[in-house]
């Protein structure tokens, strides 16, 4: 399902598309508008691509639209009147395409002074803190660094020569920070959560994810520990020891994108 808002401003007919489900979903938008050229402007990236497939009627324009999971675009129509347009067979946003999935071991630093490991936690897999057996990672809230080193397939190295790369992080609960080879490459909030992959890549980078969750399964866990050894301190009481807990981490999978341009 794809909701919608629209605001008239500034000369300009502006609406706002959010994908309300967890799936990518294709759609054929259809706006009240006729005459004007229409771009779309992503609120994560600040990109402003022109549409590059649509067609004017008499009282409306038509667009082609995939929209990621949960993800968000604006459709801005101003400026001068567009010239009549009868193609609408492509997307107008660019697809990106798997190329690599990044399936190295992770260590994760936690903060002791939040009730994690002193010392790294080794994770062969990417999972769920708060389905692990170790009270110290499934009652954690805070941030947690993940750290691995990666080794860029061919297939990497040669869409690097072609285009634009992401580092998609599939899942994260709920805030993640990027870091390639000690360079930060952004922070991804928001499906679909991804940051660009730019700079040169080496033969072996060293990739950093830092992630932070809410606080509610640390305010679980100290229910359940006396008043004395309790790392929180609060007036909500809402949380109790058997109150479900909330899905924490980097769930990934993390994987490079290789992006092909909107359709001409």
């Amino acid at each position: 399902m794809i909701d919608y808002f629209h605001r008239h401003t500034d000369g300009a007919e502006v609406y706002f598309l959010a994908n309300q489900t967890a799936e990518p979903v294709t759609s054929e938008c259809i706006f009240r508008v006729a005459g004007a050229a229409p771009a779309i402007w992503d609120p994560v990236t600040g990109d402003i691509t022109p549409a590059k497939s649509y067609q004017i009627g008499d009282e409306t324009t038509r667009l082609p639209f995939t929209l990621d999971a949960e993800q968000a675009v604006f459709v801005v129509f101003q400026g001068e009147r567009a010239k009549t347009r009868t193609r609408n067979d492509g997307p107008n946003l660019p697809v990106a395409e798997p190329v690599e999935k990044l399936i190295a071991p992770w260590t994760v630093r936690f903060d002791s002074k939040r009730g994690g490991h002193s010392k790294p936690v080794a994770m062969a897999t990417l999972s769920d803190w708060s389905q692990s057996d170790d009270p110290a990672v499934r009652y954690y809230s805070g941030a947690a660094t993940y750290a691995a080193v990666w080794s860029p397939s061919a297939e990497t190295l040669k869409a690097t020569k072609e285009g634009r790369l992401w580092i998609d992080l599939g899942d994260v609960k709920n805030v993640a920070s990027v870091r390639l080879n000690g360079v930060e490459l952004g922070v991804a909030w928001t499906p679909p959560y991804r940051v660009e992959l730019d700079g040169e890549l080496l033969a072996k980078n060293k990739l950093e994810i830092e992630v932070i969750n809410l606080w509610p399964n640390r305010l679980i866990g100290d229910a359940a520990l006396p008043e004395s050894e309790r790392i929180t301190r609060t007036n909500i009481t809402k949380f109790q020891p058997d109150t479900p807990l909330l899905p924490s981490g980097l769930l990934g999978p993390v994987r490079v994108l290789a992006e092909s341009p909107a359709e001409q």
